[in-house]
């Protein structure tokens, strides 16, 4: 489903979602199909990282953020420098140590 686009339609429905219920099913679906996938290529993840990063810093739902950030977490383990960096980019870093430190 990964190297199938499955990613990208997942987040298109997720955009349009009018339920915080479809967007948290959404992003825990992310998780589940991320995790335990070292060998995603960013070329693949990158609409999602992009998704999720966004998401972290606008999202006020306690359980949707819980979701986005354990999909970053996945992600984060492959050691891959543009993943890393278009993190820092993004400023979600900075959303997720105050979230660590309260």
């Amino acid at each position: 489903m990964i190297n199938h686009e499955g990613l990208n339609k997942l987040i298109n429905i997720m955009k349009n979602a009018k339920s915080k219920n479809l967007i948290k099913t959404g992003v825990w679906a992310m998780g589940s199909l991320c995790s335990g996938n070292p060998d995603i290529e960013f070329e693949t993840v990158k609409g999602i990282l992009t998704y999720l990063t966004n998401l972290v810093l606008k999202e006020e739902d306690i359980e949707i953020l819980h979701y986005a950030t354990t999909v970053l977490n996945y992600l984060s383990k492959r050691n891959d420098e543009l993943m890393f960096q278009t993190m820092v980019e993004s400023g979600c870093l900075k959303k997720i140590i105050f979230f660590l430190k309260s």
